[in-house]
């Protein structure tokens, strides 16, 4: 009696312990303003470097930073704000001056980048890089990439499809600081 009563026992906080009573929850599919689905999922990144922003009290901020199919942009995101300086790299071309940043480092070949990243020729030559600091307190969007349609170079014309690569959006230069002069990139 003693031996089914302790198998009774373990029997219970196994069943507890595995979770078969709790609920099964499915993550939720990212998808655009239209209800498309995106590719890949937003990072998470630690919370005492960045904390997650209701996008709703942010008004404007996540709509600036997603695109319509075809446009760039990011296909979907959340908004974060910096609870600690964090590194940012930017690859440029006429001016370093800009809204689409990285949290890795870059890495040629310069078409694989633009694959990678859905950055048409006609927005931006990446051939320089930079790389700051995002100031505490400011407010940014991280999302995986929406499609680009570019028009230089053509016809054919090269259209990029929606990446799973995460991009960081930067609403204004003011919010990064502590650059490095620019470098030649990719290097060879």
């Amino acid at each position: 009696m003693r031996l089914i009563y302790k198998s009774c026992i373990v029997l219970i906080i196994f069943v507890i312990a595995t979770g078969c009573c709790k609920e099964k929850t499915q993550p939720i599919p990212l998808v655009d303003s239209d209800g498309d689905p995106c590719v890949g999922t937003i990072i998470q990144p630690p919370p005492e470097i960045l904390a997650e922003v209701d996008a709703k009290k942010v008004k404007g901020l996540l709509n600036d930073a997603s695109g319509a199919k075809g446009k760039g942009k990011l296909c979907t995101g959340k908004v974060f704000i910096v609870k600690k300086p964090i590194t940012v790299y930017r690859v440029w071309g006429k001016t370093f001056e800009g809204q689409w940043w990285s949290f890795s480092y870059p890495e040629g070949p310069q078409d694989a980048y633009r694959k990678a990243n859905n950055i048409c020729k006609e927005w931006n030559s990446l051939d320089k890089l930079t790389v700051c600091y995002l100031k505490e307190n400011s407010l940014i969007v991280i999302g995986p990439g929406q499609s680009a349609d570019c028009k230089q170079n053509g016809p054919p014309y090269l259209n990029y499809p929606k990446s799973p690569v995460n991009q960081v959006y930067v609403p204004v230069m003011d919010l990064v600081g502590n650059c490095t002069n620019q470098v030649k990139w990719p290097a060879k």
